[in-house]
């Protein structure tokens, strides 16, 4: 099966987008962040008495985001990527994780047991039947 990774300039403009995410946790005093951003794409097709009902396609991306104040973590999620949107969520959240509850073990993990390469898993399996032939089944 092919690598079904985005192309480059994807995986760039993405790891730009995850750069700036950490970059402004830290600006609004956060002590780290950590970031991640998972792709969607595929369509919802449903039928009723028969025939089509609907056909959506969906696709975009998921963005979670927590962020570290001494041991204080709060998390949030997205699906928007517009970087005024981003900075007030981050900043809104910088905010109001000083007011939660100290956590011994809520910490990122030492640099030294990240791993920095990965290894094609090969979980993507796209459906090859086309839509219409979806619907003629």
């Amino acid at each position: 099966m092919a690598n079904n990774f985005p192309k480059k300039e994807q995986q760039q403009a993405l790891l730009d987008l995850t750069d700036y995410i950490c970059e402004r946790a830290l600006y609004f005093k956060a002590s780290a962040a950590s970031v991640s951003i998972s792709s969607t794409e595929g369509h919802d097709l449903s039928f009723a008495d028969g025939a089509v009902e609907s056909l959506e396609f969906k696709g975009g991306y998921d963005i979670s985001i927590s962020i570290y104040i001494g041991n204080k973590v709060a998390s949030f999620s997205t699906s928007d990527i517009r970087r005024p949107i981003l900075d007030n969520a981050i900043s809104s959240l910088c905010n109001k994780v000083v007011y939660l509850e100290e956590d011994p073990h809520a910490k990122l993990p030492d640099k030294d047991l990240l791993a920095y390469s990965h290894k094609d898993l090969q979980l993507y399996y796209p459906c090859d039947i086309s839509i219409p032939e979806q619907i003629s089944r």
